[in-house]
C-alpha cells in the first residue's frame, strides 16, 4: 500500500520530509485529541492510530527516496527492531523487571553503557588520528 501510494499518488510523489513530519505531528495531535475525550470512541482511536501508522511508514519511505536509498526503510525497521532488544534485557534476555520503575532503570542504564561505548570509540579515534597526524609532521 505504502509503495503503491509513493508511486502512483501525484501528492504523495511530490511531498517532502519536512512537509511529511508536519502530517505526521498532526496524526499525533489527532491521537491525543482522541485519547483526551471524556469517553473515548474506540473505532476513531483505532482510525487515528491507523493514520499515524500510515504517516510514519510513509515518512520512512519518502527519506528513502529523498536522500536517494542512503537512508533505508528496512535498515530503519532493523535498528529498531535491534535497539529495542539491546534495551529490553527484561524481555529479550535474562533481567527481570516487575515494575515499570524497574524496566525503566534497566533500559536507562542499557542506553547510557552504550553511549559511553560510542564516546570512548569516538575517544580512541581521534587519539589514534592525533597520533598519525603527529608522527606525519614530524
Amino acid at each position: 500500500v505504502i509503495d503503491g501510494v509513493l508511486k502512483h499518488c501525484a501528492w504523495t510523489s511530490q511531498t517532502k520530509v519536512n512537509e511529511m513530519i508536519s502530517f505526521t505531528e498532526s496524526e499525533i495531535l489527532e491521537v491525543k485529541e482522541e485519547m483526551a475525550a471524556t469517553i473515548i470512541n474506540e473505532e476513531d482511536l483505532e482510525e487515528e492510530l491507523g493514520d499515524l501508522m500510515f504517516d510514519v511508514l510513509l515518512l520512512m519511505k519518502i527519506c528513502q527516496r529523498d536522500f536517494n536509498g542512503r537512508v533505508s526503510y528496512d535498515r530503519a525497521l532493523k535498528r529498531c527492531a535491534k535497539k529495542i532488544k539491546d534495551r529490553c534485557p527484561h524481555v529479550f534476555g535474562r533481567e527481570t523487571a516487575n515494575t515499570k520503575e524497574e524496566a525503566h532503570v534497566i533500559w536507562n542504564r542499557v542506553k547510557k553503557n552504550k553511549n559511553f561505548v560510542k564516546k570512548r570509540i569516538v575517544r580512541r579515534i581521534f587519539d589514534i588520528s592525533m597520533i598519525f597526524f603527529y608522527f606525519i609532521k614530524n
